[in-house]
């Protein structure tokens, strides 16, 4: 019975971490294209609220200073880091 459900348990696992390496291979916005299009470099020194990042149509978010974040990676998604002042610093993507 248990080496039933060990053999049951080491087939779900295989076959889901193949169907990842499957979606991985296959993703048009994999890291390599999402981080040839993370130019913002003009956006650095400006308010935030002159920002387009709102109307791009991609995960943002705004980090004020000392900001706690997540380590999570998305690709796409456009991280804003901004001073006391609002001001653009730092913008980077992932």
């Amino acid at each position: 019975m248990l080496r039933r459900i060990a053999t049951g348990l080491m087939l779900a696992f295989l076959s889901s971490s193949c169907a990842m390496k499957a979606q991985e291979g296959s993703d048009p916005t994999n890291s390599q294209s999402a981080v040839s299009n993370c130019e913002f470099s003009q956006w650095i020194g400006k308010l935030v609220k002159e920002i387009p990042v709102r109307t791009m149509g991609r995960p943002y978010r705004i980090l004020p200073p000392n900001s706690i974040i997540t380590m999570d990676h998305i690709p796409n998604r456009i991280n804003v880091y901004i001073d006391s002042r609002r001001m653009v610093i730092k913008v980077r993507c992932g």
